[in-house]
């Protein structure tokens, strides 16, 4: 059985499990382990010590997925990562988690990300659930990535 929840300190134990699913999920899109590797001590670990919000999909005390949150604007967060075990794609689980925040913080009124422009899976997955292309640059990523958002009084 698959439960949703926050996680509010994350044990080295967890951190393996993010890493494994950051890595299952990756490495079929064609990055390199030792890209993902770079990426994943840059810019997951120092949002995990940051306290940025954690959402995790567990199924029978194993992470099977996740997205990582930071308060962004007063009504806004940005959807810094999001990954799921290939095996556990296609369950509605990655929509559960990008929805989360707004149970979360209720004033939540917009959700924003980047994804590469030539991640073409990602940009499908976020336009089918509502997301659309917006303007959005996140200050540390370059300019080879779009930025989507969601409306939450758009829907």
């Amino acid at each position: 059985m698959i439960i949703l929840t926050w996680l509010m300190l994350i044990s080295p134990i967890q951190i393996e499990q993010l890493s494994d699913v950051f890595f299952s999920a990756c490495l079929p899109l064609g990055s390199s382990e030792n890209h993902l590797t770079n990426y994943f001590e840059k810019k997951i670990l120092p949002r995990i010590e940051k306290n940025n919000l954690f959402y995790v999909a567990l199924d029978d005390d194993k992470i099977i997925g996740f997205a990582i949150f930071e308060k962004w604007e007063k009504d806004s967060y940005y959807l810094c990562e999001m990954a799921i075990n290939p095996s556990y794609q296609k369950r509605g689980i990655g929509k559960k988690l990008v929805f989360s925040i707004f149970d979360k913080d209720l004033t939540t009124q917009n959700i924003l990300l980047v994804t590469k422009i030539d991640n073409l899976s990602a940009q499908g997955f976020y336009k089918a659930i509502g997301f659309k292309a917006s303007s959005f640059q996140h200050p540390d990523y370059p300019k080879d990535f779009i930025g989507f958002e969601f409306r939450k009084n758009s829907q």
